[in-house]
């Protein structure tokens, strides 16, 4: 079993709450092919407002959102925020 991306778990949720790729990048403050990389996963190290932002807007209870931040740590080699 593959492990879980970034961007797979974003386009999941983003697709289980029915929310098109273009009205999650509007109202997450983010463009449509930015968006559309994170998912691709052409790009990962996508920053804490972004990602709070991207949270709140895909719905995410405390343990998703400590999920997404820790996927962006494992892609980034890098220790997830607090």
């Amino acid at each position: 079993m593959p492990k879980e991306s970034l961007g797979n778990f974003i386009s999941k949720r983003r697709k289980e709450i029915g929310l098109s790729l273009r009205k999650l990048a509007q109202s997450s403050g983010i463009s449509v092919t930015y968006l559309s990389d994170i998912e691709s996963g052409r790009k990962s190290n996508v920053s804490k407002d972004i990602l709070e932002n991207l949270s709140n807007k895909l719905m995410l209870n405390e343990q998703e959102k400590e999920k997404l931040f820790t996927l962006v740590g494992k892609k980034t080699d890098s220790i997830p925020m607090d």
